[in-house]
């Protein structure tokens, strides 16, 4: 459940729909009379109408350092693709995605056991610092909008469930940078005796491996490259999640077997 799907159950529920393409809805925007609108975590394209109603423009908080990783998921892919740094980027909105000009940005640190939720939660308080010292400037015309490199520019996509499902000819980090990009949803898993095994924690271990990908050693599985990745915690389709070693203890075919 993500809180933009809760937020169009709601409008739907009331008969709002796509409220911001109404004409009343613009108008009662029109009504508040505001010198700037500020959008975070919309992942609508709002109409360059509604856009333009304050004299400051409508500006947007991005969990990137635009250009990159433009579109809905920039923190997952910054995970993903086992970045150490990122950011957070605010910028004029326009009726394209994340490509207005730029205000001011801030670099953030990734941590190497950052998670979603928790590099989420950083970058949130990070712009909201940004953000109190970007409007005073921007409102004084001390700031002027810089236009981005869209030459450098990177998307990103919607996240979906079939995404958490893990190719185990991947290496151990990758499947682990996969793990941390989709806390909490859709998580990761695998296949197990004709049932869907959610991985609820893990690591990547240092020891190599001959075995087959996919192949289990006790808490250890086979990954590409020759690498290995432990498993903490575990679901099975079914059942609650247990620690890999009561897992290990009411499954123990589990211990040399293969997971597709």
């Amino acid at each position: 459940f993500q809180a933009e799907d809760g937020i169009r159950d709601a409008q739907e529920s009331r008969g709002l729909g796509d409220v911001y393409k109404r004409q009343e809805f613009i108008e009662t925007l029109r009504d508040f009379d505001a010198d700037i609108f500020i959008v975070v975590s919309y992942g609508k394209i709002l109409p360059l109408e509604l856009l333009s109603i304050p004299p400051l423009k409508t500006i947007n908080v991005h969990f990137s350092l635009l250009p990159r990783y433009r579109g809905p998921a920039p923190v997952q892919f910054a995970l993903l693709n086992g970045e150490t740094k990122t950011g957070s980027t605010i910028f004029i909105l326009d009726e394209l995605v994340d490509h207005g000009p730029i205000l001011g940005t801030v670099e953030l640190d990734i941590l190497p056991d950052d998670t979603n939720p928790t590099l989420q939660h950083r970058l949130a308080e990070s712009s909201s610092d940004l953000l109190l010292d970007i409007l005073p400037k921007y409102q004084s015309g001390v700031i002027t909008p810089q236009e981005q490199n869209h030459e450098l520019a990177t998307p990103t996509k919607i996240i979906s469930k079939d995404d958490g499902r893990i190719d185990w000819k991947e290496t151990a980090k990758q499947i682990h940078n996969k793990w941390r990009a989709y806390q909490p949803w859709p998580g990761i898993y695998t296949e197990w005796d004709g049932k869907l095994l959610k991985i609820i924690e893990c690591a990547v271990n240092d020891e190599s491996t001959t075995f087959p990908v996919g192949t289990t050693q006790d808490d250890l599985v086979s990954c590409g490259d020759n690498t290995t990745l432990k498993l903490i915690t575990v679901q099975l389709e079914g059942k609650n999640s247990s620690p890999i070693k009561d897992f290990l203890n009411g499954h123990p075919k589990f211990k040399s077997t293969q997971l597709i």
